[in-house]
Parts: C-alpha cells; structure tokens; sequence
C-alpha cells in the first residue's frame, strides 16, 4: 500500500485551504442548515497545517509574528474571560487575528512542498461555475441564494438596482480578490496552454470583471496588464515569458478586451451601463486618489486610543451584526485595528502589514528573474491588501491575504534561524 510522502500531503492540505476559500461560501450560502460548522473549516485547516508541519527552528522573520500572534491570544482570552467580549466577537478575533499568523508561522523559508504548489488546475476548474453563477446572478435585480431585500444587500448592489457578480463567494470583496487571482494566472499561463484555451480563460475572466463591477477589481487588473506590458517590451527578444514581440502581445490583449466588452454589451446591457454609471458616479463624488492617500494615513489619529483596546474584532461588520455589545462598525482596516487591539499589538500589526509591503515591492525584480510569472501579477493586489485591505475584516480578505503571503515568505524570505 502507498503512504503519500509528508510533501504531498503538506500540498493536499494547502490546496484545501485554497479550494475552501473559493467555494465554502456558496455552500453555506446554499445549504443554510450546515452554515455555522462550515464556518470553521478554514480554522480546522490552517490548525491541521500548523501542528504537522510548523518549524522545528525558530526563523528571524517568525519572531515578531510570534510575538504578535501570542499578544493576540491573550488579548482575546482577557477580553472575553472579563465580559468585554461576547462569543460572537471571540471567535471572529480569534478567527481574524490568531489563525492567519499561526498560517504564516506554519512554514520554513525555502520550503521545498511550497515551492512545488501548483494552483492552475484548481484556478481553471474554479472558473466555470463561478463564470455560470455570475451569468446567472447579473441579470438579476435580487440576488441569487439570497433574501429579496434589497436594502439589507446594498453591497451586492450597483446602479439601478442591478447585482454585481459575485460567484462563489458571499461578497464583491471576496469575488473581487479572485478575479486578480484568476487573471494572474490567465496571464502567467498565456503561452503555456493551448491557444483556444488561453483565449477562453482570458474572455472568461474578463467577462467575470465586468459582472463583477468593481471599481478595485478593475483598478488590480490594469495594474496587472499593465505590469505584462512592461515586461512584454522588456523581454520582447526573450522567452521568460514565451513573448515573441510586444506588438502581438498587446493586438492580442486588445481584442479579448474587445470582444469581452462586446459580448456583456449585447448579452447584458443593463449591467455595463450600472457599471459605467457606477464609475461616473464615483469619479464626480470623490478624488480616488486623494481617498486612497487619506485611508492609507487615516490611522495615525487613532494613535491616542486605549493600550489595550476594545477587543479583537469587536468593530467588523459580523460582531457588530449578531452581538447584543452595542459597538461601531469601522470600514478601514488599519483603523479598527488600532481601535480593537490597542496601541501595544495594533501598531505591531500595522508595522509587521507595511514591513511585508515594501519587501514585496522590493522584490519585484527577484520574482521576474525566477520567473515566478504567478506572483509577479499577483504582487499588485497582495501589496494593496497588506498596505489598507480589510486583511483583519472579513473571512474572505483575511485567508487570501495570509494565503499568499506565506507563500512569498515561505520561497524568498531569509532562510537565517536563531539558535
């Protein structure tokens, strides 16, 4: 009888996770009655992964998210022991703030079963039915395995009435984070896959963007068009991306943009012009990037709020929603953390977020050089969510922030331990 090797069964687990995060919420959407034990499946995942496989040295870039992870736990267990903290806000904080870094803690640098974690066929199965439920769910003017009401579901919403795509997951936000996932893959694989198929992918994802009618969506994937662009004309002589010239490349790129845009034009007009409308609406009531400089520092004047805090995820939008602890909900994630966990561990946090953005940023070149084509256009959004994503708000934000980012921790950080 065969035993699967520690490797394979490390990459198992891995990819469960990540097979999780994309479908666990449409089954607990869909079937209501298991919705509360689904809700721990990533818990019972990240566990597993930690307590097999966790380090058995201690690594430099594992100490201070050691010492965040264990100021966590106490905090939470201080605030729920005294009564501060309803059950509701226990487990969401413990969910949020403990289960993501005991992830990032669970794997050695350089670690050979990551290194070999290979998503494209999981990606690519992925996509049908989140391309057929969003098919389904935007000629809609009520939303698909969802209450009728409307004005309980202003975030699935967009101009006149229409939904906004959201697949497999139970918010824009989340479904927005999987389309740059879809389209980094789309884009590393370009010339890897047979052309019929690379052309299907890549109408698909597009097509699943403008359903989806994100304005952050859109914003990620110029980004990341524009970052194939970049290394299209850089390496237009080369093979490191299979790109013969940059000329092809962007005749290419622009008639999948074309016909993607078409086909949602004829098929669903009323959903391009919510989307259009949505983006002229914005643009004329705010500077986005005035908006994105004011989010990105709005935290500095939470600086003289308690040490210890209100308790841990005691201000996301689930806490505020089912407990009888009459708190605030804060949208930006820097903020509410400095609110919940107190100057001590929220100023940890929000350090550790910026410390991992800049050494991602920094480690564009190196990612381009080793041609890790994947992460190099997912580099954008794992950059955004760690700088002023609700990486601490919501289950879908936090397991793809934590996800990704140990896997870039794990194949390029500091392989130095202490003795």
């Amino acid at each position: 009888m065969n035993v699967a090797s520690p490797s394979t069964q490390k990459v198992f687990l891995w990819k469960s996770l990540f097979i999780s995060w994309i479908y666990l919420g449409f089954i607990r959407n869909a079937i209501p009655s298991i919705s509360t034990p689904l809700y721990f499946v990533h818990d019972l995942l990240i566990l597993a992964i930690f307590l097999k496989y966790r380090p058995k040295q201690l690594h430099f870039r594992h100490t201070i998210s050691w010492l965040i992870l264990i100021t966590s736990i106490i905090l939470v267990f201080m605030k729920f022991e005294s009564g501060n903290m309803s059950l509701a806000g226990f487990v969401q904080g413990v969910n949020l703030y403990c289960l993501g870094m005991l992830l990032f803690v669970s794997t050695d640098s350089n670690d050979g079963a990551i290194k070999s974690l290979d998503l494209s066929r999981t990606i690519q199965i992925s996509m049908v039915p989140n391309f057929f439920l969003s098919i389904l769910q935007v000629p809609l003017k009520l939303p698909y395995f969802q209450k009728s009401d409307l004005s309980n579901l202003q975030h699935l919403s967009s101009a006149d009435g229409y939904i906004r795509a959201y697949g497999t997951f139970t918010s824009t936000t989340g479904f927005t984070l999987y389309l740059a996932v879809v389209v980094a893959y789309c884009l590393s694989s370009v010339d890897q896959i047979p052309k019929s198929k690379a052309i299907l992918l890549q109408l698909a994802s597009l097509a699943m963007l403008l359903m989806s009618q994100s304005r952050t969506a859109l914003a990620i994937v110029l980004v990341q068009y524009l970052i194939y662009f970049i290394i299209s004309r850089r390496d237009r002589t080369s093979s490191s991306f299979g790109i013969k010239t940059f000329r092809a490349n962007e005749i290419r790129i622009g008639k999948w943009i074309g016909i993607s845009v078409t086909l949602i034009f004829l098929i669903f007009p009323g959903t391009l012009k919510a989307f259009s409308t949505r983006i002229y609406q914005a643009s004329q009531s705010e500077n986005s990037l005035l908006r994105l400089i004011s989010q990105q520092f709005s935290w500095i004047e939470s600086i003289d709020h308690s040490f210890f805090g209100d308790g841990l995820a005691s201000h996301t939008i689930g806490v505020v929603g089912y407990s009888n602890i009459s708190q605030q909900w804060i949208e930006r994630d820097l903020d509410r953390i400095l609110q919940e966990a107190g100057l001590l561990l929220g100023l940890s946090i929000i350090i550790f977020r910026f410390y991992w953005a800049l050494s991602l940023m920094k480690s564009f070149s190196k990612l381009v050089n080793n041609r890790d084509n994947f992460m190099v256009f997912l580099l954008p959004v794992l950059v955004i969510t760690l700088l002023q994503g609700p990486l601490y708000g919501q289950n879908d934000t936090n397991i793809f922030g934590w996800f990704f980012l140990t896997i870039y921790a794990a194949r390029y950080s500091s392989t130095k331990t202490i003795n």
